[in-house]
């Protein structure tokens, strides 16, 4: 019986799925790859959560975008998989790799309750990458922009926020972004201190260069007895200089402080620090606080359960990034499990030897009516 080369299916085009793709690519120079996306957009996380100026995460994004357009893949965008499409995979393909990815943000109780006022950190870093959200699209800005959060997501958007205010350029900002905006003023809060923040202290360094500055001193957290990392995030934050007057630096960083709605203002936001409350006027809302950790159709305990109750199949799925991970990793852990995956499937798949057999291409497909009848459930969505 004639063998045909392999064929694998990727369900998720963010940096896991990716580096997946380019991964079997590398390790199996004769077989073919269907991606199926479920957004609009590949790339996930390069797109929705990285600013335009990170020349390395960049370059990533280029070796992503020629494995995509390798003529042995075919990306399949606004292509959700459901529970019944992932066993058909998994009966027609070599294997499959599930990269299912982040399944949405957390959003701050106070971007909430403020409606169109608010947007999130992944709105503003596509809008940086040329791709304007729908919630975007909707934002009413005011002069002034709270951004809650000060992981790293949060001081890129911070700094993409502060380039606008202070009319500086933003190095690799896409040229269909379009001005937010009269921003005069982004207000980067923490409920942390800086001992427990976290951000990376490079990366706080890179928003002087827009002019930030601390809201208050008795907010640095700083401590004689810290090491390594606290350390290092104290010193850079007792490093700032002090802002003169609250609400006038077109970048401050509020440290040990809460947000809360204005009850006499739907306009105004209330920032409770250590030198007490404070009023922001005319205020929009990021919400930057990571993605949730709540159960969800992307989540490592619901994607196990999946595979657990699909009948058995000839083909392996092997899960990657957050699917596997359960919602914490970087690029480089996202490339380990890249790897193998790849190392694995490929092996099983020229083991196997498989006979020749029609194309899983024929499944969940944009624009295109399928060969076969598709549930219309979301992805991995409970039956």
């Amino acid at each position: 019986m004639a063998s045909r080369p392999p064929h694998f299916a990727v369900v998720g085009a963010g940096p896991a799925g990716c580096y997946a793709v380019q991964q079997l690519l590398l390790r199996s120079p004769d077989a073919t790859i269907d991606v199926y996306e479920q957004r609009a957009h590949p790339y996930g996380l390069l797109e929705l959560g990285v600013a335009p100026d990170h020349p390395g995460t960049k370059a990533v994004r280029r070796q992503f975008e020629r494995a995509l357009a390798s003529p042995r893949v075919s990306v399949h965008l606004n292509a959700p998989v459901s529970r019944a499409g992932l066993q058909q995979l998994r009966e027609r393909t070599s294997g499959v790799v599930l990269a299912a990815g982040a399944a949405a943000e957390r959003v701050h109780p106070v971007a909430q309750a403020v409606g169109e006022r608010a947007v999130t950190g992944s709105d503003v870093a596509a809008w940086a990458n040329g791709v304007t959200t729908p919630t975007l699209g909707r934002w009413r800005t005011g002069s002034h922009v709270v951004v809650i959060g000060s992981g790293n997501v949060a001081l890129d958007v911070a700094r993409i926020l502060g380039a606008q205010a202070t009319g500086t350029a933003l190095p690799g900002l896409a040229a269909s972004a379009a001005p937010l905006g009269p921003i005069v003023g982004v207000h980067l809060v923490s409920r942390a201190d800086a001992a427990h923040g976290p951000f990376s202290p490079s990366q706080l360094r890179e928003l002087t260069d827009y002019g930030l500055v601390l809201a208050s001193r008795t907010s640095d957290g700083s401590a004689p007895a810290l090491e390594g990392d606290a350390r290092a995030r104290c010193e850079t934050v007792a490093a700032l200089p002090v802002a003169p007057t609250a609400h006038v630096a077109p970048l401050s960083l509020h440290l040990s402080t809460v947000v809360r709605r204005d009850p006499a203002d739907p306009t105004s936001v209330v920032l409770v620090g250590p030198d007490g409350t404070s009023v922001v006027p005319d205020a929009s809302v990021v919400s930057a606080i990571g993605f949730t950790n709540e159960p969800g159709p992307h989540d490592r305990e619901h994607t196990a359960r999946v595979l657990a109750e699909l009948p058995p199949g000839p083909a392996s799925v092997v899960r990657v990034g957050w699917a596997r991970s359960g919602g914490r990793g970087n690029l480089a852990t996202a490339r380990r499990d890249g790897v193998a995956a790849a190392v694995d499937l490929t092996a099983a798949a020229h083991a196997a030897c498989q006979p020749a057999s029609s194309s899983p291409s024929e499944l969940v497909l944009a624009g295109r009516q399928p060969a076969h009848p598709q549930p219309s459930d979301d992805a991995f969505r409970e039956d």
